[in-house]
């Protein structure tokens, strides 16, 4: 019994802690027994001290423990090539940390006045701090720094750099330091205090509970399509500066609390840049600030207001654009005429809100950043007629061109389509439309009131609902879910609102989403909960081109939906769109759930006659995979599978509304042999005759005369598609007959 219990007082003293040194008598091994006094490795239950040794110590690609660490100067820790070091308590060194791809997992405090140098790898603590003494500094590239309370910086250098850290609250103390966060995320879940410069690029996002930012002279500059986005309050006695593409992003409805005196003035300036510029072209703005001055933009006097109830002699009420100098009214939008001609390309503009103190007053001039709710009154004219035209030009004009208003996202961040207009159903329809600076200046179509030498083009809008855009991604002419900060658009007021009711926006419709950039005017719609078709529509000669969207969604239905429909905009450019009760729509929402027996009319309007090609630019959903997607040409009798090919087709000058179906099944006999001859196509322009195939191969061409006289014969061909331009044109009707390798015959009469 006696010999038991000095066993057990024994065992008990076999798992008291106690401490081993560091000595590098033989390598820079951890894991090497005869590198340390007393000759053993450190367990979790070992105090480490490296103090001056000859060597010093790398743990490469073992797992090493230690129930503390203490370094003393002029030493160093490495961690590589997969190496993990867990420390049970505190870790405190005055000697750099090397970490690269590894871990350095502490239960306790990590504590040093020198560098810590991490590449790819995970650092892990209760608090960290970086003393003010030394000479440390903090680089941590492509690193997650993961601290269950404060970050505490004291210490001054250049540049720190930050990767992704996650942290209850971090503190940068020392006004001559500057901080680098480089894509990268950053979650703080309560207080960011930052009394040193700090830079964020490539994509960076931090997210706070509260931002503090209150030492004189000390700015924050956020680029390159950078987020910073604040839940609560946001204290500034400096400068916060997005340059384009960056956004903050407030949360919740709380105003920034801004401070100054006669040596320094906190605010926000934005700096955004418009690019793609044409001759005499115009940008569409909205200030993110209160007080931005509209003759502040551009050294020009072409700067406007649109108003959509101007009142003329004729019986509708078009709206006119009115000049103007005036201070821009949050939630407005602007045209400001930047363009003329070889100018550049880009333009780019300053927003500045600041707190600036007046020594005279001894008081301060606040101008405000927008956040919380806004709201701005929207109206329309009161004609509700059919369409017409009767005015100096032929353009025809509808009931819907008198409602149009022209707003712009009020805040320093980007907006939710969708958000937005859910929000304001109830007050405007047929999604938003942005200018996309897309063709310059030319011989268009005269406004209904007007007759100029020159015009823009209608068509350089495009259109964005719920469902997505008219236009289908990626740049350029991208789909978005988003409309960016500063952006002015225009947006359609119901017929059955009322003149003058609220339009507005919300924080709810500001994103917050780390992967989302504020990048440029229009963006890359990523929604994957939809099943969408994109028809381009161009022509062979004038190469005009346009498109439309089909989409089937939850909450759509086949009837005309204010969130996922928009009418055509322009009824005298060439144009294709989707019907719904002879109304012609550019986006077009149907029900889920989609059944291939569902057809969908559609119309096109051409302005001159020439071959047209209708095809399929983008799918998503369920059109991705073996979905057939065909059009049925009523007046060539022909059902076209899309999924194979586009279809081609002369037409004349003019607006069709009974030619084409969109379908998802052939009903005609469902065999190879008619979907091989619908592919096989002859077609006649006024320069050549073409024929093509989809699915096979032509072998021959022979053209004849009426009086059956061959004019043309070519064999052996082994080709698509045949064009030939050498027949001179005389405007008579000709015999094409086209045979695939198949044998498959197709014989046309066509006038050439």
């Amino acid at each position: 019994m006696k010999r038991l219990y000095l066993f057990l007082i024994f065992g008990i003293l076999s798992i008291t802690a106690f401490g081993q040194t560091w000595t590098g008598n033989s390598d820079t091994n951890w894991n090497n027994t005869s590198n340390w006094s007393p000759n053993s490795l450190p367990t979790i239950n070992t105090d480490v001290v490296i103090n001056y040794p000859s060597r010093y110590p790398i743990i490469d690609g073992i797992n090493a423990v230690a129930k503390s660490i203490t370094i003393a100067h002029n030493g160093s820790l490495t961690i590589q090539n997969g190496g993990e070091l867990t420390v049970q308590n505190d870790f405190s060194t005055n000697s750099p940390i090397y970490i690269s791809d590894g871990e350095l997992i502490v239960g306790g405090d990590l504590y040093t006045t020198n560098n810590i140098e991490a590449d790819n790898s995970t650092i892990e603590a209760n608090n960290f701090e970086l003393a003010n003494s030394g000479n440390g500094a903090l680089i941590i590239d492509q690193t997650t720094l993961k601290i269950t309370e404060d970050i505490n910086v004291y210490k001054s250098f250049d540049t720190g750099v930050l990767s992704n850290i996650y942290a209850n609250n971090i503190n940068f103390y020392n006004s001559n330091s500057s901080w680098l966060i480089d894509e990268t995320n950053v979650y703080i879940s309560n207080d960011f205090y930052a009394g040193a410069d700090v830079n964020l690029v490539n994509g960076s996002y931090v997210q706070t509970k509260n931002l503090e930012l209150l030492d004189n002279g000390r700015t924050w500059v956020l680029n390159d399509t950078s987020t910073l986005t604040v839940e609560e309050e946001i204290n500034l006695r400096n400068k916060i500066t997005l340059n384009d593409n960056a956004s903050l992003i407030q949360t919740s409805d709380t105003d920034l609390n801004t401070y100054a005196n006669n040596y320094w003035s906190g605010g926000l300036i934005v700096n955004r840049t418009a690019s793609n510029i044409k001759n005499y072209d115009y940008v569409y703005w909205s200030s993110p600030v209160e007080g931005s001055e509209l003759t502040d933009i551009a050294n020009t006097s072409h700067r406007y207001k649109w108003i959509p109830t101007t009142t003329t002699e004729y019986t509708s009420n078009f709206g006119n654009w009115e000049e103007t100098s005036e201070q821009m009214t949050i939630g407005k939008g602007y045209i400001v005429r930047v363009g003329t001609s070889g100018a550049a390309s880009t333009f780019s503009q300053t927003f500045t809100a600041e707190i600036k103190y007046d020594s005279d007053s001894n008081s301060n001039k606040f101008f405000k950043i927008n956040n919380g709710p806004i709201s701005i009154p929207v109206y329309r004219g009161d004609y509700n007629s059919g369409s017409y035209s009767n005015g100096p030009s032929a353009t025809i004009v509808s009931n819907e061109d008198d409602n149009w208003n022209l707003v712009g996202n009020p805040y320093p961040s980007a907006i939710s389509v969708e958000t937005f207009l859910t929000e304001n159903e109830n007050v405007i329809e047929g999604g938003v439309r942005i200018w996309t600076h897309g063709t310059e200046i030319g011989d268009y179509d005269d406004p209904f009131y007007q007759d100029f030498v020159q015009n823009y083009t209608a068509s350089d809008y495009i259109t964005y609902t719920s469902l997505g855009s008219s236009v289908p991604p990626p740049p350029p002419g991208s789909g978005s879910d988003y409309i960016a900060s500063c952006q002015g658009f225009f947006v359609s007021m119901r017929h059955d609102a009322t003149s003058g009711t609220n339009l507005n926006f919300t924080n709810a419709m500001r994103t917050y989403d780390a992967d989302y950039t504020n990048s440029e005017f229009y963006r890359t719609d990523t929604s994957t909960q939809k099943s969408r078709i994109w028809l381009s529509f161009t022509a062979d000669e004038t190469k005009s081109y346009n498109s439309m969207l089909i989409g089937y969604a939850q909450g759509a239905t086949n009837d005309k939906d204010p969130i996922y429909d928009a009418v055509i905009m322009d009824h005298n450019i060439m144009s294709i769109y989707s019907l719904v009760n002879e109304e012609p729509l550019v986006i077009q929402g149907r029900s889920l759930p989609f059944l291939d027996t569902d057809k969908v009319p559609l119309g096109i309007i051409t302005l001159t006659k020439d071959l047209y090609t209708i095809g399929i630019s983008k799918t998503d959903g369920a059109f991705e995979n073996n979905q057939d997607i065909y059009l049925e040409d009523l007046y060539e009798n022909t059902i076209h599978n899309l999924k194979d090919s586009a279809y081609e087709f002369i037409s004349e000058a003019g607006t069709f509304n009974d030619r084409f179906i969109l379908r998802y099944q052939d009903s005609t006999l469902s065999v190879d042999d008619v979907i091989t001859d619908s592919s096989l196509k002859i077609i006649a322009t006024e320069n050549f005759i073409k024929a093509s195939t989809a699915s096979n191969t032509i072998n021959s061409i022979i053209v004849y005369d009426i009086l059956g006289r061959v004019l043309y014969q070519a064999n052996g061909l082994n080709t698509t598609q045949v064009k030939l331009d050498q027949l001179a044109p005389t405007q008579s009707p000709l015999i094409v007959k086209a045979t695939l390798i198949n044998g498959t015959t197709k014989t046309q009469k066509v006038i050439y």
